[in-house]
Formats: structure tokens, sequence, C-alpha cells
């Protein structure tokens, strides 16, 4: 791995004589969002890193050798869902060895922060990287988990209170042989939207009992002569599941 990384990371690091007149920097004001570890990734509840400390050094240097950083050992952090689309990695230019990298990493990825000060620098007219002065903590790792399954429970009893039964008017561009279930359609006319349907059922709607393919056969011909109208017929949504009788061609 080391073999094959290095070429790239020495391509990118060249002889480079940097004045301070050659850097520039534009001022981007704060940026929030998701931190994330630059040089590991998480599984489950555990994070692993991807390089041994020789290679975090090498990896780094590919960044620090353009001379825009004070710092040898600058922290990098990605970061995720923020507005900003100027910036791939961040830079806090103070030094952090490996093992600070690491217990940073462990300590504050997967919280929302926002970083202070993001400036973007330029070589001459080269863009390099973003680097932040501080941050903030705007919630916790733990606490968005919490929140995360707060909203899940919210849609689950939102799902499961919701009821409906009833028939309804609506577009199926095309029948697939689904013994279990139709693609869920699009509603041209009843007491719920399209939205609805999809939000309550998702892709699709299973059948009271299992069509046969003679009669999928019967009703995709159907729906040729009718242009794909047609009419589910007693659907039926209740305690976060669905399922329709019958999907009914209509001209």
């Amino acid at each position: 791995m080391l073999k094959l990384l290095l070429p790239v990371v020495l391509l990118s690091l060249g002889v480079v004589n940097t004045h301070a007149s050659d850097i520039r920097k534009e001022n981007l004001g704060n940026v929030e969002g998701v931190m994330a570890t630059a040089h590991g990734y998480w599984k489950g509840d555990q994070i692993f890193f991807r390089h041994d400390e020789s290679l975090y050094k090498i990896m780094l240097s590919a960044y620090t050798n353009t001379g825009a950083f004070d710092a040898d050992m600058p922290l990098q952090v990605n970061m995720s869902g923020t507005k900003n689309t100027l910036c791939s990695t961040y830079f806090l230019d103070k030094d952090y060895s490996y093992d600070e990298m690491n217990a940073f990493a462990e300590q504050y990825s997967r919280s929302k922060v926002r970083l202070l000060n993001v400036h973007q620098v330029y070589l001459n007219n080269k863009r390099l990287h973003c680097t932040f002065t501080d941050f903030d903590v705007l919630a916790t790792r733990q606490e968005l988990a919490e929140q995360r399954e707060k909203e899940k429970q919210k849609v689950i009893q939102e799902r499961e209170g919701f009821s409906f039964e009833g028939d309804l008017d609506v577009q199926v561009p095309y029948l697939t042989l689904r013994f279990k279930g139709v693609n869920t359609p699009r509603v041209l006319d009843g007491e719920i939207t399209t939205e609805t349907l999809h939000h309550y059922c998702g892709n699709t709607i299973p059948y009271t009992q299992a069509m046969k393919k003679e009669q999928l056969l019967e009703i995709r011909q159907g729906l040729k002569q009718s242009g794909g109208k047609a009419k589910l017929n007693r659907l039926k949504i209740s305690s976060g599941k669905c399922t329709v009788e019958e999907v009914v061609p209509v001209g």
C-alpha cells in the first residue's frame, strides 16, 4: 500500500520555494456541519485509522510542503452537511502528533460543530486548502445519535397512527411481474396524495393475496389499453402497513 501511495505523494510534494507574499487567504466566515476524521472511518461504535504514524506524516507532508502552514503537523478534518462547496478538507494550523490526532478524532468525530474563522488558502492563484482557528461543539456524537433515534421513533409513531381504507384512481406506468406487490403508483384522484402514498407505503404495496402470473399479464395488457390508468381497489393503510386487493385498469 505504501509503495503505491509514495509516487503520488512525492509527486505532489515537488520542490516549493514559497514566500509570504505568495500566500493569499479568503475569509469564508464560520462553517457548520458534522465533523469527521480525514484519516479514519467508523464501524459501529469504533473508529479505525487507515494509516500508521509514518504514512500519516507522509500524507500530511503533501500539504505542509507548500509552505502555507505555520505548523509541521496541522490537524486535518473533514466535514459533512455543510453549505460550503469550496473546501473538501479543513486544517487547524496547530501541531497535533499522530496520537493527538487519534484522540481528537475519537472525541469529536461525528459531532456537529461550528468551525470558526474559516479561510480558503491560495498559493499565487492555486487554491490549496481551508483552515480554521477554533471550533464550537453544537451537539456531541451521543446527542446526535439520541436526536436521530427520537426522529426515527416519531416517524414510526406517525406511520402507526395513520390509517386509510378505500379506492384510488392512479397512473401505473408499467406493471412488473411482482407477484406479491405492485410498485407504488402516482395518484390521479382520491383522498390521499402521491406523496402520502409513498410516505406510508414506500416503493411497493403488497397485494392482499399474491397474484398469479396469468393475472398480472392480463392486468398489464389492460393497462396498455387504458394508457396506464387504473384503480387501486380496497387499499388499506393501517399500523404502518399497506395492502391492496387488486389493480383494475380503467378505460
